[in-house]
């Protein structure tokens, strides 16, 4: 693991540090890992789509027309 020295760091904002702390220690996902996050990804996503709703017949012009009543 690569360590980091010198005052240098304590310069930069807080952010910047905790951002090259957590790319030094960081280690790679492993495959289970990575299917569980894109599992956990993909079920949060389907939450906010509208998969096979028609969308390009929406608007205040296009609404549904009304047939006028034969019976009477």
């Amino acid at each position: 693991m690569a360590t980091v020295s010198g005052d240098w760091i304590k310069k930069l904002p807080l952010d910047s540090q905790i951002e090259i702390y957590e790319n030094i220690v960081r280690k790679d996902y492993t495959q289970v890992e990575l299917a569980k996050i894109q599992s956990e990804l993909k079920d949060e996503f389907s939450k906010h789509t509208e998969q096979g709703r028609r969308t390009d017949l929406e608007g205040p012009c296009l609404r549904p027309r009304t047939r006028p009543s034969s019976r009477g």
